[in-house]
């Protein structure tokens, strides 16, 4: 019963790395997906009609997804022993 004990106590940070890793990886996938989004944003922005009775906000649109992708690169490119700091980030506002 000890040896398995210590084979569990032994696994258990390769288990969390390797969750840490992919987590990593998605991260990093997603934030590239946000790049095309912005370049999809632009163009429909660009396509859509002045004068319009009802107009998207693509500003508002565009402010938040660069708050989100930074908020993947921030944690992305942050040194692994950091301690969290939440104080700096802002809320995404919404009602596009």
């Amino acid at each position: 019963m000890r040896n398995y004990l210590l084979i569990l106590l032994l696994a258990v940070p390769f288990i969390a790395y390797a969750d840490s890793a992919q987590e990593r990886a998605l991260l990093s996938t997603l934030e590239k997906e946000l790049v095309f989004l912005e370049s999809k944003i632009k163009e429909a922005q660009r396509l859509s009609s002045k004068e319009a009775r009802f107009r998207f906000d693509y500003q508002a649109l565009k402010n938040d997804i660069a708050k989100i992708k930074g908020g993947i690169s921030r944690y992305l490119n942050r040194p692994l022993r950091e301690p969290r700091q939440l104080g700096d980030i802002e809320p995404v506002k919404g009602g596009y």
